[in-house]
């Protein structure tokens, strides 16, 4: 386990990049404005955190953030369409939690950091979880989830004003979780997923991409 930070592509700046606090995996990171904001993860012990830091440009120093309200590690996380909030959704909780997060946690470096739980909206607002999922944000404030342990080949559009409630979309063509997604503007909203783990644990080399407005999916060229 590392607590060494890489930026691509390299710069002369980016070599002058401080060590993490602590060493750590499967934490969540993202930038909100001029400040990169880490939270969570594994750390050496084999155990969740919920310590955050956070890394400006004046001083290059990592500075101790407000703590998520629990533990979690293996989450999906994205920024939010206005750079103002990373969101934390689900994952990996502590043993005397039950392991499974049914919430997202969304913070910020000014405003209150607020957790507020996860449902699916067409299964009786059933409670959410998964871990080592894939988010991205959307045009309009919308985030898209994608796979996860338990759930490989579901997508979700997680809506509404407080980003509480999932929508069922269309499932993917290959399940998949601890995958790369990213959104691509072809003229409207899509997303390509790519790589990950299969439900037996098998790396993946297939690349899929997601139409939000036709909700459907099509295999691309796999990755070398």
């Amino acid at each position: 386990m590392v607590s060494t930070v890489e930026v691509f592509p390299p710069s002369p700046e980016s070599s002058c990049l401080p060590n993490l606090p602590k060493a750590l995996k499967w934490g969540n990171m993202g930038m909100l404005g001029e400040t990169l904001l880490v939270c969570g993860g594994q750390n050496e012990a084999e155990q969740p955190s919920q310590e955050c830091w956070t890394l400006d440009n004046e001083d290059a120093q990592w500075k101790p953030h407000n703590n998520l309200t629990r533990p979690r590690s293996q989450s999906a996380s994205t920024v939010s369409e206005d750079g103002s909030l990373l969101h934390i959704l689900s994952g990996y909780g502590t043993r005397e939690s039950g392991r499974s997060i049914y919430s997202m946690q969304s913070m910020g470096l000014k405003v209150p950091n607020e957790e507020h739980k996860l449902v699916v909206s067409e299964q009786g607002r059933t409670p959410y979880h998964s871990r080592l999922a894939s988010a991205v944000p959307l045009t309009g404030g919308d985030v898209l989830v994608t796979g996860g342990r338990g759930t490989e080949h579901n997508v979700y559009l997680l809506t509404e004003k407080d980003l509480s409630t999932l929508v069922p979309r269309q499932r993917m063509l290959q399940a998949r979780c601890s995958h790369s997604s990213i959104r691509i503007m072809l003229g409207s909203d899509h997303v390509m997923v790519a790589g990950g783990w299969d439900g037996r644990g098998l790396a993946l080399d297939s690349v899929e991409l997601y139409s939000v407005g036709q909700d459907s999916w099509l295999y691309l060229q796999s990755l070398p």
